[in-house]
């Protein structure tokens, strides 16, 4: 039986580097499995073997499950060309794909996509082809260098959950509301014992303020200024104080009001004047009422007698 020697190198990670020996008579499944032995790889997702040419263009599928149905929408054109391309090409089951029926080249080349949480794509290179052992098994990696880095994900702590509150019976609301009701009388006498602490120190604080110094020489100013007034010195002599003169605001003498004898002066509408003017009744004589009022005469101050009626 022959053996085939693949470097497998992984895009993206220079070190990474590793050699694996499978028989020719073996299925790209084991050598899948063997992959997984020597790397942190998860063994899920759809993977894919791609034989290629030279220039690494896929020519040929070799699945680990059958074709799933075509996606319904794509993220870009180019997405959806990548698929039409990829089911034109012929597929074929790992489980049923011998190695070498699918080895062509002496420098074979193959391409490994493993999607999952981060989709690693592997450049697979025959090396060479010799001859198997008898007391070796296969496959086995030959050689291991560098390892695949490891996608932190974040995990969100787990809070814990608190126990339901146990609720109360009726009898025990009772009973705690009786424990609340007596423990309030005791509440209000240390408030009333607190308040009476603090008001001493208030009054001590306010007596400060109290106890100011006044000075001196402010207060004999003050009795100083009292002594210049007269009203003031003369209340203190036991005198009366003389009420001042008001002054008029007309600046003249004051004109005595005018006053009337009787009802008649009203009607008749004669003046009265002030003897200190010396003025008295006019010197003409008027008629009776009936007369001036039948003559139409006017009474002095312009009015007709009919104004008043």
């Amino acid at each position: 039986m022959h053996i085939y020697r693949f470097r497998v190198l992984c895009d993206g990670v220079d070190e990474f580097v590793r050699e694996i020996e499978v028989g020719s008579h073996q299925t790209f499944l084991v050598f899948l499995y063997s992959i997984y032995e020597c790397t942190t790889l998860e063994r899920t997702g759809d993977v894919s073997f791609y034989i290629s040419n030279i220039r690494w263009l896929k020519l040929k599928e070799i699945g680990l499950n059958e074709r799933s149905a075509p996606k319904n929408f794509f993220d870009d054109e180019e997405e959806l060309r990548a698929d039409e391309r990829r089911r034109k090409l012929p597929f074929t089951l790992m489980a049923n794909a011998l190695m070498r029926d699918f080895i062509e080249d002496p420098h074979q080349r193959i391409i490994l996509e493993h999607p999952g949480g981060e989709t690693r794509i592997f450049y697979i290179e025959l090396l060479k082809i010799a001859k198997s052992s008898d007391n070796i098994s296969y496959p086995r990696c030959v050689v291991s260098k560098g390892e695949l880095p490891v996608k932190v994900q974040f995990i969100a702590p787990v809070m814990p959950v608190k126990p339901a509150a146990k609720k109360n019976t009726l009898l025990e609301e009772l009973s705690l509301m009786a424990q609340a009701t007596e423990e309030e009388p005791d509440e209000n006498e240390e408030n009333e014992e607190d308040t009476e602490e603090e008001a001493p120190d208030s009054d001590d604080e306010s007596q400060p303020e109290a106890d100011e110094e006044i000075d001196d020489e402010l207060i004999g100013k003050d009795i100083e200024e009292m002594l210049g007034d007269e009203t003031f010195s003369k209340i203190l002599a036991g005198e009366s104080p003389e009420p001042k003169a008001r002054r008029s605001h007309g600046g003249g003498r004051k004109p005595k009001a005018k006053s009337y004898d009787d009802d008649d002066d009203i009607l008749a509408g004669l003046d009265v004047d002030d003897e200190d003017e010396g003025g008295t009744y006019g010197s003409e004589t008027y008629g009776s009422d009936e007369e001036d009022f039948g003559s139409g005469f006017e009474i002095s101050g312009g009015n007709n007698d009919d104004d008043y009626y």
